[in-house]
């Protein structure tokens, strides 16, 4: 792809949706372009996704510490970390307190 193509293809959504949960997390979209999207995840003690069996997520730890458990396993976390969860992964879940880039394509 050229790349004058691939910055005609972002379209930057500047409205910000913020959605709260009981046990304080929060995810915030902040890029919502046609191909793909990015969240900004605060996880206060646990969060639980599942993954999309059409695309992955790359997931960027932006700031503290904790853990990522799937299938009976679990990694430790730390700011500066990057990984990718598979699309057949299913259910996982983050535990501790992070802050996270979750990047995906739609």
């Amino acid at each position: 792809m050229h790349i004058q193509d691939a910055i005609n293809s972002i379209k930057i959504n500047n409205k910000v949706s913020i959605y709260h949960t009981n046990n304080e997390k929060s995810v915030q979209k902040i890029v919502n372009s046609t191909d793909f999207e990015v969240e900004k995840i605060k996880c206060k003690d646990v969060f639980v996704d599942y993954s999309d069996i059409n695309t992955f997520y790359a997931v960027n730890i932006v700031s503290g510490h904790g853990f990522v458990k799937y299938n009976d396993k679990q990694v430790e976390l730390k700011k500066g970390d990057s990984f990718l969860i598979p699309a057949t992964l299913g259910i996982y879940e983050f535990r501790g307190e992070l802050e996270f880039l979750k990047s995906y394509m739609k």
